[in-house]
């Protein structure tokens, strides 16, 4: 089993580690603080009551993929090349 840390606003926190879990991760999570105006966690906040259901539709419904994916980041400095 993969294993991994989530670190994230804790609006976010909770559908993170659902999805982890859902692809099969052994994953925890530390929430970190918001880092944006109270005005806009609100709309954050609000945007989560739909992202969660439709976290579970992609996940145990649908089963979809991702189908966006950044390059891959290294997870231990030796591994990074010079910049």
């Amino acid at each position: 089993m993969r294993q991994a840390i989530l670190v994230t606003q804790a609006f976010h926190l909770p559908r993170a580690l659902f999805t982890a879990r859902q692809l099969g991760m052994d994953a925890v999570g530390l929430a970190v603080p918001p880092g944006v105006p109270k005005p806009m966690l609100c709309k954050l906040e609000l945007r989560e009551i739909v992202a969660r259901p439709v976290a579970v539709l992609d996940t145990l419904i649908l089963r979809s993929r991702p189908r966006y994916l950044g390059r891959r980041e290294p997870l231990f400095g030796d591994e990074r090349e010079d910049r």
